[in-house]
């Protein structure tokens, strides 16, 4: 195989896994809401880490697939612990398997200059790699595929990529395991897989029809009736709508479709159900009792909930609209931050109001009552409505709801429900100050603090590991400390750009999911648009060449060799890995604070540039002999 070839197939192989070994553990429950993307974190630190030691001549790296076999053996076999303990070792088996695959990466890129392939090309060709590995990721998510057809398609690319001169028996046997056990698990779970989520129906005929989203339980399937007598919450936004009969009602984040059920008992003539989930709709479909989106009163809208209402009909008034928990499930594009979407901001939430009719109802349902984010939500609904909402909780479990009429100036009296519900005082009538939750700073924090210290503490390890790497990076780690040092810092502008470039792609990402959607489709579309920014940046350079600048000509000969395309692109992925730490801050401190943060790496970047050009220049300058007297 070309070496060009194995470049473009080692990048595409790589970003295969490091879209995939996330999601895969999201899918099976693996999720820390205090750190939430700690798999890809750990993936981009073992990548990083396989490329800068890619040049040690030693056996091939096949520990990759050997712990990437040993990760799916214990998330289909073995029982999964605790998330507390999961998360780090799925977090550490990431960093092993891209450590992996990305030494081997590192090996294709070094082996382009003994090939004739300048080093921006080689770059070239591992973005067009990572661009096609993105795209290949799209598809399977377009085609709602399983973890099994990953599986298949990493164990056939390693095995293309590691045939030299043959793959020994036993790699083929550890590169077989994934594939077959994933394979035999779809048919005997029957779970069905989603870009969002994995459905799995619990076994069991006996009682209602309960379900799982990515391993963890959401209330079971239920007809009205049977609803309100184990939820008697889900009936209070209905009760306080026209007289307990909302004639138009407006369901964001329907599920599987029990509000809708509960909706239509009510007699509600038109019930528009929004849900960006089809598979979960199709669930509905098949398995709801009381069949709600079956009726002809409902009309199903796949799609964000906050396209839908950018996007609605000016002249629509609904009665009741309705922000079931299912939103609370939602989750930041960049940073996945849990329980925290675009749909409850309150400019979202503005929005809504505009759709309402004057005695009109909007309900706000959560699956949290920390006092914090009580606070924020109502502070939220106030900002839009002007007027404070109710606010009820149930005494025997968590769910919490927030309900506030559409017509401002009118007291809202909260009527008490009864039974288990219980009303609230509202923060905002207290005089509480709690920031509402906005497009610019949209996270919603579940704990009473933006960052814990377990948030803190994985994220400083994270980035001193990453800072370790780049000072004893392998160019120079026969090198005594000092030049260690020496050489790392003037390697770092590469790290700085690579996280200045997250940033900005962080900030994209909000940008485009609020303004087209919270979708799969759009996060795989502002990956591809940077991924091609990349290539084509690295064709413009490749096809220009190198200019051979003043050292050139003042010493006739051309400029020292930068760092192989291996360690570039190793300082560059630490970059990333950087810009992932830093992104953590952009929901809580603003859009602002991203542009600054990309402003001050990006200067950083170029002085160190700079810095680098004149010490190679003083060192390159000829010097003039002075004759001595004889």
């Amino acid at each position: 195989m070309r070496a060009g070839v194995r470049i473009v197939l080692a990048g595409a192989l790589v970003t295969l896994l490091l879209l995939a070994l996330p999601r895969s553990a999201e899918w099976y429950g693996l999720r820390l809401e205090r750190v939430p993307n700690a798999v890809f974190l750990g993936g981009l630190l073992g990548l990083a880490f396989g490329l800068l030691r890619a040049g040690r001549p030693r056996w091939a790296p096949a520990y990759g697939p050997l712990v990437l076999a040993l990760l799916v053996v214990w998330l289909a076999v073995v029982p999964l612990p605790p998330a507390q303990v999961a998360v780090p070792l799925a977090a550490l088996a990431s960093a092993a398997i891209l450590a992996g695959y990305g030494e081997l990466a590192g090996r294709t890129l070094r082996a382009a200059r003994p090939a004739g392939l300048r080093p921006v090309t080689a770059l070239a060709l591992a973005a067009l790699g990572a661009l096609a590995g993105s795209g290949v990721d799209a598809a399977l998510l377009s085609a709602d595929t399983p973890p099994f057809g990953w599986a298949v398609l990493v164990a056939v690319g390693s095995i293309c990529l590691l045939a030299r001169p043959a793959v020994p028996a036993g790699l083929v046997a550890v590169l077989a395991i994934p594939p077959l056990l994933l394979g035999t698990q779809v048919l005997a779970t029957g779970t069905t897989w989603s870009p969002y989520a994995s459905i799995t129906e619990a076994s069991g005929s006996e009682g209602p029809i309960r379900l799982t989203l990515d391993g963890a339980p959401v209330p079971p399937l239920r007809e009205a009736e049977p609803l309100v007598r184990s939820d008697p919450l889900a009936a209070v936004p209905f009760d306080q709508a026209s007289g307990g009969h909302p004639p138009r009602v407006l369901i964001l984040g329907a599920g599987a479709g029990n509000e809708v059920a509960l909706a239509l008992a009510r007699g509600a003539h038109q019930v528009d159900a929004v849900e960006v989930d089809p598979a979960l709709v199709q669930f509905g479909r098949r398995r709801h009792p009381g069949q709600p989106y079956a009726d002809s009163r409902v009309s199903v809208h796949v799609t964000d909930p906050r396209t839908f209402l950018e996007r609605a009909d000016p002249g629509a008034r609904y009665d009741l609209i309705l922000l079931s928990a299912r939103i609370a499930g939602a989750k930041l594009p960049g940073v996945p931050t849990p329980g925290s979407s675009y749909t409850l901001t309150a400019e979202a939430l503005t929005q809504a109001r505009t759709v309402l009719s004057p005695s009109g109802v909007l309900a706000v349902s959560y699956d949290s009552t920390e006092p914090l984010l009580v606070g924020r939500i109502d502070a939220t609904v106030t900002r839009a409505f002007g007027h404070p909402p109710c606010v009820y909780d149930q005494a025997t479990g968590t769910p919490l709801i927030l309900t506030v009429r559409a017509r401002p100036g009118q007291p809202d009296s909260c009527p008490s429900p009864g039974g288990q519900v219980r009303t609230l005082t509202s923060p905002s009538g207290t005089g509480s100050d709690t920031s509402p939750v906005t497009d610019d700073r949209p996270a919603l924090s579940r704990h009473g603090v933006p960052w814990s210290w377990t948030t803190w503490a994985a994220l400083a390890l994270v980035t001193v590991a990453g800072v370790a790497m780049t000072v004893f990076a392998p160019p120079h780690r026969r090198r005594p400390i000092r030049a260690r040092v020496r050489q790392g810092c003037a390697l770092a502008d590469r790290v700085c750009g690579g996280a200045a470039a997250w940033l900005l792609g962080v900030v994209a990402a909000s940008w485009a999911s609020r303004t087209f959607g919270s979708t799969w489709m759009v996060a795989s579309v502002v990956l591809a648009v940077a991924l091609a920014v990349v290539v084509a940046g690295l064709v413009v350079a490749a096809f220009l060449g190198r200019p051979r600048g003043p050292l050139a000509s003042q010493t006739g000969r051309p400029n020292p060799p930068g760092p192989d395309p291996a360690t570039s692109a190793g300082l560059a992925i630490l970059g990333v890995l950087l810009g992932g730490c830093l992104a953590y801050g952009l929901p809580v401190l603003g859009t602002a604070a991203g542009f600054g943060a990309a402003g001050v790496l990006v200067a950083s970047a170029a002085g160190i540039r700079l810095l680098s050009y004149r010490r190679r220049a003083a060192a390159t300058r000829p010097r003039t002999r002075i004759p001595m007297p004889v």
